[in-house]
């Protein structure tokens, strides 16, 4: 089952009956989605805003989900944020493969490579 971390989250839905929440799923990926007003219950089946599923991303699960929380950190949820801040996009996609950087340079520090 689902974490719900539904917290709300403003009023970006313009339907009087809708809400817009935070959800976080069981793999970690964090998401807003519109349910209706007072079922944060139902977060796990809501409507989702965003950000957009990184699934067909040729990345690790681990980089997917960084780049995941980066763009959900930065309020890059919709199509309409990632045009009209492109800089952050990069920034999100810099700071998530920074993982991977991190982990690279780790494996050469503990000897796990075998050129000097």
């Amino acid at each position: 089952m689902a974490t719900d971390q539904s917290k709300q989250h403003g009023s970006r839905s313009r339907r009087p009956n809708i809400e817009t929440v935070e959800y976080e799923d069981d793999l970690g990926f964090k998401y807003l989605v519109d349910v209706p007003v007072g079922r944060h219950d139902l977060a796990s089946i809501g409507v989702r805003i965003g950000p957009p599923d990184l699934s067909s991303l040729d990345l690790t699960d681990t980089v997917k989900r960084a780049l995941n929380h980066q763009l959900f950190n930065r309020g890059i949820i919709t199509e309409r944020d990632a045009r009209m801040h492109p800089n952050e996009v990069a920034s999100a996609v810099q700071a998530a493969l920074k993982v991977s950087t991190t982990s690279i340079l780790n494996l050469y520090l503990t000897g796990g490579s075998n050129g000097q």
